[in-house]
């Protein structure tokens, strides 16, 4: 069974919150067979779940894991951590954030750029 990124989001936070698989499953619209499966390849079983250190996710409250890939720098200079879910959506926003960088970078090259039949009709 293949999960979507949003997915595989919302069954790692629901493993960290405790939830039963049943209600994983029921939540996810999947058998509780392939929640059982997805748990175990995700490696957020029952007993990692448990064993896991978590903080309040900083945008939502769920229970984030405390460890550096979750760990997101706040324009305040504060850091915080985020749960699955908030940093699937921070990561989306930033691809766009970085090809915007890009589009400006292509946007001053075309302010540089001067048009040899402008300059001979000046």
């Amino acid at each position: 069974m293949n999960l979507t990124a949003r997915q595989k989001a919302d069954l790692q936070v629901m493993a960290l919150e405790g939830v039963k698989n049943a209600n994983i499953a029921l939540a996810l619209g999947l058998e509780t067979n392939d929640v059982h499966a997805a748990r175990s390849r995700l490696g957020c079983t029952i007993e990692k779940a448990a064993d896991t250190a978590t903080e309040p996710c900083g945008c939502c409250g769920a229970p984030a894991p405390a460890d550096e890939e979750h760990l997101y720098g706040l324009p305040n200079g504060e850091g915080t951590y985020f749960c699955e879910r908030c940093k699937l959506t921070v990561d989306y926003v930033n691809a766009f954030e970085d090809e915007n960088e890009t589009e400006d970078e292509c946007q001053e090259d075309d302010d540089e750029y001067k048009d040899p039949e402008e300059e001979d009709e000046l």
